[in-house]
């Protein structure tokens, strides 16, 4: 049985309908090629079918690889990492043209599963999409470390002054190890009102300096097939040890800033205020509508 006789009969019928039809789709087709703004790409690297520019990444100093193409390329250069569009940037000055005059276009963050969307639930506000939570979060870091607060924090900075001259006068060989310790102390009071680091070795900063570094490692390009490939999400979580540790990393961690935050929440309930973000956090998270564990990932930010 012929099933396309009826089809071949209606196109004769029709046949001028047929082509204007056709000619209508074909035309609307060219002008959405034309139009189309991945017609004026950046330049870039040919990459592998499907794949696209991926092996690019593998590497652990992309930053050596995009030097290397940008000799070839220019300051600004299109990769495609399996569907992934991507431009890298080489110039300080267009980074500031696009970034910082252009922020209402460009201020928003390309998505990053592990690193934000598992290991951090997106609460660390470097990570962040440009939303209403990142608006809040930044309101409230801002609020508290300003420049017409920072005064209240010179105290705490005599006092680590103090502190590095003796340690620079004691152990001058060591000068390294004090301007770690210095760094880590200092940040500590006025963060979270705690009393001066005597030792670099401070359990705090040690789970401080691990969180940091985890982050980075997941954060590096490449260093995660799903961040090119999403739908690996749904793989079970048995199956996927890399999401196993980056859930294992989101509860450790939530746990430690949590400590470090209901400890100067317990002291300003005894009555022993001391100047730090985590008081204007916690004085103002009402009006700032944050919660505690949103509050307790803001103070471990900064």
């Amino acid at each position: 049985m012929d099933t396309l006789g009826p089809v071949v009969d209606a196109v004769r019928a029709y046949k001028y309908l047929f082509l204007v039809a056709v000619a209508g789709v074909s035309a609307h087709a060219l002008l959405t090629y034309l139009r189309s703004p991945w017609r004026k790409l950046p330049p870039g690297p040919k990459g592998l079918p499907i794949l696209g520019n991926i092996l690019q990444f593998t590497s652990g100093n992309q930053w050596t690889t995009f030097t290397s193409l940008r000799r070839t390329f220019g300051d600004i250069i299109y990769l495609n990492a399996a569907g992934n569009h991507m431009v890298v940037i080489s110039s300080p000055r267009i980074a500031a043209d696009l970034l910082d005059r252009r922020a209402s276009i460009y201020s928003d963050r390309p998505r990053n599963i592990v690193a934000s969307d598992i290991m951090t639930r997106g609460l660390l506000v470097v990570f962040t999409r440009y939303n209403d939570l990142w608006r809040r979060l930044r309101k409230a870091a801002h609020e508290g470390l300003n420049k017409g607060v920072v005064h209240r924090f010179q105290p705490t900075q005599h006092i680590e002054g103090v502190l590095l001259a003796c340690g620079l006068l004691a152990e001058p060989d060591n000068w390294d190890g004090h301007l770690r310790r210095t760094a880590a102390s200092a940040i500590m009071s006025m963060v979270y009102d705690e009393a001066p680091i005597i030792s670099g070795n401070h359990t705090s900063v040690k789970l401080i300096n691990d969180f940091v570094a985890r982050l980075t490692r997941a954060a590096l390009p490449g260093a995660h097939l799903v961040e090119f490939f999403p739908w690996m999400m749904y793989i079970p979580i048995s199956l996927a040890p890399w999401r196993q540790k980056a859930e294992a990393s989101y509860i450790a961690d939530s746990a430690m800033f949590e400590s470090l935050f209901r400890r100067a929440q317990d002291r300003m309930k005894q009555g022993e205020v001391g100047p730090s973000l985590t008081t204007t956090l916690i004085e103002t998270a009402k009006r700032h509508g944050l919660s505690e564990r949103e509050n307790s990932w803001l103070a471990a930010t900064m």
